[in-house]
């Protein structure tokens, strides 16, 4: 049981963030108007920078082929067939939630937990991990205001202030972490087996926010919202076995189309929800925009799961 609390605590989080978002939204209330959404991302930035690992990758540096496939993949095909088959959706929140999460880069840690287990090339996922969400610092929110279009109220400027606002409070930070990675090793070793649960409990404060800004609206929606979570999870499966049948054909080695699969695919939630706190400020519906990427971040683990254990049962057959 203490196994498994260890393992599923963070979606046993999520239960109890929305139990509170609907029972005491005063309390989500209360911790943004004292900060504590900022707070929260300052942290978590700084303990992802701390968990990082940057020493062995300058091997893979000059595997551009790999590097183009995992990048253009994740943020640019995507978001162009997230833009083109979600016509069907009705335009509102829901819908710029779909938006949000076309657009955001790759995760910062399970894309490269799944393709260790996957035992693919984890230097190339982290390589990839990192500078995605550095790129993503500042092609994401323009990609958002493209997508949901710059004569809306929530345009380029929104994008301008967005990514003002990750660069000082996710950029800056995760620098920092990683310097303290470098500087400060007993630190970082004493810190360690605690920095995913700092990093997804600041996860949490911060959905504990959006939901409690928006729970009446969100309730409202939920009857809804089946679609968007059916379409979200099949356009997953849909690009992570595209994703696999073009490395097969292409002839990538089974390393670094491990790598490519996790982080071609992933969309990160721990740079989507302060990217989704800046641009949409002003809008009172944020829990139901951010949704769909909590929805989408708990699928694509549930996915990749069952994905690595399929592999593990076939050792002999790599990948296929």
């Amino acid at each position: 049981m203490l196994r498994l609390l260890r393992t599923y605590w963070f979606l046993l989080g999520i239960g109890m963030v929305l139990c509170f978002a609907r029972w005491a939204p005063a309390l989500g209330r209360g911790l943004e108007d004292h900060y504590a959404t900022k707070i929260a991302v300052v942290i978590f930035s700084v303990s992802a920078g701390m968990s990082v690992t940057t020493a062995n990758i300058a091997a893979d540096l000059k595997d551009w082929k790999t590097h183009g496939l995992i990048q253009g993949y994740n943020l640019a095909l995507t978001p162009l067939f997230i833009y083109l088959t979600s016509f069907w959706l009705t335009v509102g929140p829901l819908k710029q939630g779909v938006f949000l999460v076309a657009v955001v880069p790759t995760t910062l840690s399970s894309c490269v937990a799944y393709t260790a287990a996957a035992r693919g090339r984890i230097s190339c996922a982290l390589l990839n991990s990192v500078g995605g969400n550095l790129i993503g610092v500042f092609i994401s929110p323009l990609l958002l205001a493209l997508m949901i279009g710059s004569g809306q109220p929530h345009g380029f400027v929104a994008a301008g202030r967005t990514i003002l606002d990750l660069c000082l409070l996710v950029l800056a930070p995760l620098v920092g972490g990683q310097l303290c990675h470098i500087r400060l090793p007993r630190f970082r070793e004493w810190a360690a087996p605690y920095l995913p649960y700092v990093g997804q409990s600041c996860v949490l404060i911060l959905m504990l926010c959006a939901f409690s800004k928006s729970m009446d609206k969100l309730a409202a929606q939920l009857g809804t919202a089946w679609q968007v979570f059916a379409y979200l999870a099949s356009a997953h499966v849909l690009l992570f076995a595209a994703l696999g049948a073009y490395c097969r054909r292409a002839g990538y080695a089974r390393d670094r189309t491990a790598a490519a699969l996790f982080c071609g695919t992933q969309k990160t939630m721990a740079l989507g929800l302060p990217m989704a706190y800046s641009f949409f400020a002003a809008n009172a519906a944020l829990g139901l925009i951010v949704l769909p990427l909590v929805f989408y971040h708990c699928f694509q683990l549930i996915f990749g799961s069952i994905v690595i254990a399929y592999w593990a049962r076939r050792p002999e057959a790599g990948i296929r």
